[in-house]
């Protein structure tokens, strides 16, 4: 399982440039089942994505777009921490992911590390 990180290290762009790149994305879980992730790579912009826990264990992810802090460059288009938070509690409410999503599937609690 990955590591679940506390709201303050996805808040700030110093926060999130402190995360050390790797090849797991990092989790901030906003409820049960229900994570908002932050992918910082090595050499490619960093990525915001929303993953959900199906009722059969398995994760359904959806990619949000691209960070707005990422030091390969800026772009209106980009996405503030409030800005992802937003985009995934919007897409967690959609029926077609309600209907297949297992709120108490995961068992960290929100904000946690």
């Amino acid at each position: 399982m990955h590591r679940v990180h506390a709201m303050e290290y996805f808040e700030t762009h110093i926060a999130r440039m402190s995360l050390r790149p790797r090849d797991k994305p990092y989790h901030y879980v906003i409820k049960a089942g229900q994570a908002l992730g932050f992918h910082r790579y090595f050499k490619r912009p960093c990525k915001w994505f929303a993953r959900i826990r199906r009722t059969d264990g398995h994760c359904v992810r959806k990619d949000l777009g691209l960070s707005e802090d990422d030091r390969l460059g800026t772009s209106p288009d980009r996405l503030s921490f409030q800005q992802a938070l937003a985009a995934a509690k919007a897409w967690f409410e959609l029926p077609d992911i309600q209907a297949v999503s297992s709120l108490d599937a995961c068992r960290v609690p929100a904000g946690t590390l």
